[in-house]
């Protein structure tokens, strides 16, 4: 018997979207491939944002539920996983967009890498008004990382995928794994990243098949989400140094304070020459003494790393062949 379900669900969590919302629908809508269900759930909104949602009159269009309370992100996009119906999960924030060929070349990549567990799909940044960016770099990563390797890629230079856009991922595992975190307030979506990685490879579709729009409005880009920032990510960055054996543990430890201790002390710098007392002393506390010296020592040593350590990649053997590490991707909530 022939399988029913749509080939990919569509997770789209709104809020207060009304600016961009229409655009990304609108992408949505006029995708080549038309066997996909779009799931929406508004998160208590005060705008227009339910009204073009049901302006939208399109058979695989869903609002899920809308809230007069609101959760935030990663409850929100829980919610909308629970309702997920397709085998395939891709993610679609409210202010990006899709090409027309996105969802056909994402599945077509997922049925000829059927041993990965998640797939980061390259994408062009765009600004408020909707001007492209310079083209990503297409050549630093392979098509397919070993769990090893991309454990290793999001240990040295963060949450990789920079967007929660540029990601699919089994509708199966993220059921198994419990979804998003929903204690953390700014990286859930690393978080979780890093334990779908740990069930298998992780698969890089070099083409821009994403728009990402940077404006002032997001999260990452707010304060006040510094101190979550670096607090969530240290953790999330210990969590993966127990997975390493012990040489690259070590090496991994030493990499963390002299790169990533720095730009969690320049954080505070910067924030505090904002003004901000509050968020940039949250900052160090979460780092602690000896680490927000070790960091202060090195931030003048490398001259606020201009002098970039070196990521010490250690190579499996499976993924020798074609093998590029890679360089430093953004993380934008």
């Amino acid at each position: 018997m022939a399988d029913s379900r749509p080939a990919i669900s569509i997770l789209m969590p709104a809020y207060n979207g009304e600016t961009f919302l229409p655009l990304a629908l609108e992408s949505v809508a006029n995708q080549t491939l038309t066997n996909y269900e779009l799931l929406i759930r508004d998160d208590g909104s005060t705008d227009r944002t339910l009204s073009i949602i049901d302006s939208f009159k399109i058979p695989q269009f869903r609002l899920v539920k809308s809230v007069t309370s609101r959760r935030g992100l990663f409850p929100n996009l829980n919610a909308l996983l629970k309702e997920a119906k397709a085998p395939l999960v891709q993610i679609l924030c409210q202010d990006d967009f899709l090409e027309e060929e996105a969802l056909q070349e994402i599945c077509a990549y997922w049925e000829a890498h059927p041993t990965i567990e998640m797939l980061f799909t390259k994408n062009r940044m765009m600004d408020w008004e909707g001007n492209l960016g310079p083209l990503p770099n297409l050549e630093d990563l392979p098509g397919v990382l070993s769990s090893n390797l991309a454990l290793q890629q999001f240990f040295f230079h963060g949450c990789i995928p920079g967007n929660l856009s540029t990601v699919s991922f089994r509708t199966a595992s993220a059921w198994a794994l419990g979804g998003f975190d929903e204690s953390m307030r700014v990286s859930g979506d690393y978080d979780f990243w890093v334990r779908l990685v740990q069930t298998g490879a992780m698969g890089i579709l070099q083409k821009p098949l994403v728009r990402v729009r940077g404006h002032q409005g997001q999260l990452s880009r707010q304060t006040s989400s510094g101190p979550f920032f670096v607090q969530e990510n240290r953790a999330i960055r210990r969590s993966i140094l127990t997975q390493f054996a012990a040489p690259l543990r070590k090496a991994a430890a030493s990499f963390e304070k002299r790169r990533h201790g720095v730009l969690d002390f320049h954080l505070a710098l910067r924030t505090a020459m904002k003004g901000d007392w509050k968020n940039s002393w949250a900052i160090l506390s979460s780092l602690g003494v000896g680490d927000t010296l070790a960091a202060a020592f090195f931030w003048l040593v490398t001259v606020n790393n201009r002098l970039r350590p070196a990521a010490p990649f250690q190579i499996p053997e499976e993924d020798r062949v074609n093998q590029k590490p890679g360089g430093k991707a953004p993380h934008s909530a």
